[in-house]
């Protein structure tokens, strides 16, 4: 009997719920990701409560708090320290400084889905080979 790898959990936060849910569908579909969609930060912080995830995609303006403050609290969490998170924005270029702190990957806004996908499947890739170490 072959036995398959259990999929890797992935939360996408975005207060825009088309985008999220567009990002969710080519990554569930796609690259079969069991993904979850949080529209604002309360709702990613009761997900990270309940749910384990392998990654993160976190859209820079947020309701209530921006992006950076959200990953600063996810981090806070003992499971999540060490999780990648992929930082989306129309902004990125401003950010460079704060995604360089946090050493996160900055993709901006417009992106294109099949580069996103690419930057996933890197971001999850290098996890499962450092794990492996």
């Amino acid at each position: 009997m072959i036995q398959t790898a259990t999929p890797k959990k992935v939360l996408i936060v975005d207060d825009d719920e088309t985008i999220g849910d567009l990002i969710r569908l080519v990554l569930s579909e796609e690259a079969m990701y069991d993904t979850y969609l949080a529209t604002n930060p309360y709702q990613a912080l009761e997900l990270a409560s309940t749910h384990t995830f392998d990654l993160f995609i976190l859209d820079y303006r947020l309701t209530y708090f921006d992006g950076f403050t959200l990953y600063d609290r996810l981090h806070t969490i003992d499971r999540y320290r060490d999780v990648p998170a992929i930082m989306i924005s129309s902004s990125i270029r401003q950010q460079e400084k704060a995604l360089k702190k946090r050493n996160l990957i900055g993709i901006g806004k417009p992106f294109d889905m099949d580069m996103l996908l690419n930057t996933v499947h890197n971001v999850i890739d290098n996890q499962v080979v450092q794990s492996r170490r």
